[in-house]
């Protein structure tokens, strides 16, 4: 894959997030008469929950970016990918533009995966999109797929689609900042 260019990335990724947005209310107007048929609570146990969700993938993330993690075959694939096709617009992306993109993802993507397409077809449905629209290797969409599989199990527990958006919103930000100080640092 070519990489993105560096100066268009933040937009290009906001864009794209747009675009899984217009799809998500387009899909929730045909097929539930609204456009955003799933709740959303902004309260203390969305807080709390929201929380815990992404702390339980704390550890698995940082194996996955540490050395160790990326001397497994998968792995290593998913990290020359990643570094090919994102590293030198991350290097360059501000902070702030993570934070931005990062909870766009979060809100868009979990608006079209858990709140219409899990909402409409299941979990299995909404997990297995979200792998294969998340699919740079086959290794990244088993892990995206497991990824889906989580957070829908998260929106089926809380019923809440804002907890769904911060664990997403979270992890990616975690992920974005672990390599991009990877990619700044030029370590392998």
């Amino acid at each position: 894959m070519k990489p993105i260019l560096t100066t268009d990335f933040l937009a290009l990724g906001l864009a794209a997030e747009l675009l899984v947005a217009a799809l998500a209310a387009a899909l929730g107007w045909w097929h539930f008469d609204d456009p955003l048929p799933s709740a959303l609570r902004f309260d203390s146990e969305a807080l709390m929950f929201s929380l815990a969700g992404w702390l339980a993938l704390v550890p698995a993330l940082t194996w996955a970016a540490s050395p160790a993690g990326r001397r497994w075959a998968p792995m290593r694939r998913i990290d020359e990918t990643l570094r090919g096709v994102l590293g030198d617009a991350l290097s360059r992306m501000t902070v702030v533009g993570i934070v931005v993109l990062s909870g766009a993802a979060g809100v868009c993507e979990e608006w079209l995966f858990r709140g219409v397409l899990q909402e409409r077809w299941g979990l299995v449905v909404g997990s297995v999109v979200f792998g294969a629209l998340h699919a740079m290797t086959l290794g990244y969409f088993v892990l995206a797929t497991l990824m889906g599989f989580y957070l829908g199990w998260l929106y089926g527990l809380t019923g809440n689609l804002v907890v769904c958006a911060a664990v997403h919103g979270l992890y990616d930000l975690h992920a974005l900042l672990l390599l991009r100080r990877r990619y700044l640092g030029g370590t392998g």
